[in-house]
């Protein structure tokens, strides 16, 4: 019955609904009702949320194969993240180019970008950001065959994660 559309009691639902699509692996439908946020909301006044979903969006486009769109996503979190103030989000865009780098064969780009990131993340004691870098490096070491390198970056990965579901994941690659 409302006239007037608050997007800011929206978005967390809209981010919710998304997450509850991407756990059931709807990523096209998920990437919609992440393009609907990052359309309507105001990444001033909801840049946490701005950034996330842009995020998120990168993620599922990514994950149909839509590279161009995914990096155009990160791209676009890195600068409301950079206008914010967060680094974390910064941070967080940089792996999901590093991951499209991944995706597309580029392994070397995709150290590069990880080596800056574990360094920014380091510096600033950003321990989930540095351990999920970690994990993406031990990816890369292990699809070229440096298994000892992929052990190492997992564990050290695992040392740095507190987060449980980061861990598991992390537990999974070291048992693989």
């Amino acid at each position: 019955t409302s006239t007037a559309i608050d997007m800011h009691a929206l978005c967390p639902r809209l981010m919710a609904y998304g997450q509850s699509l991407d756990y059931e692996a709807k990523w096209s439908v998920a990437a919609d009702v992440y393009s609907t946020i990052v359309a309507h909301a105001n990444p001033v006044e909801d840049a946490d949320l701005v950034v996330a979903a842009h995020l998120q969006l990168g993620y599922c486009l990514r994950t149909i194969g839509e590279l161009d769109c995914a990096g155009d996503a990160f791209d676009h979190a890195a600068k409301v993240a950079l206008a914010s103030g967060d680094l974390i989000g910064v941070l967080r865009a940089r792996l999901g180019d590093a991951r499209i780098a991944m995706a597309r064969g580029n392994m070397p780009q995709a150290e590069t970008i990880l080596s800056d990131t574990i360094t920014r993340a380091e510096a600033n004691k950003l321990n989930e950001v540095h351990a999920g870098a970690l994990t993406d490096r031990a990816f890369i070491a292990g699809s070229l065959g440096q298994y000892e390198r992929a052990i190492r970056y997992s564990y050290e990965a695992l040392e740095l994660s507190t987060i449980q579901r980061h861990r598991d994941r992390v537990l999974t690659n070291i048992a693989t």
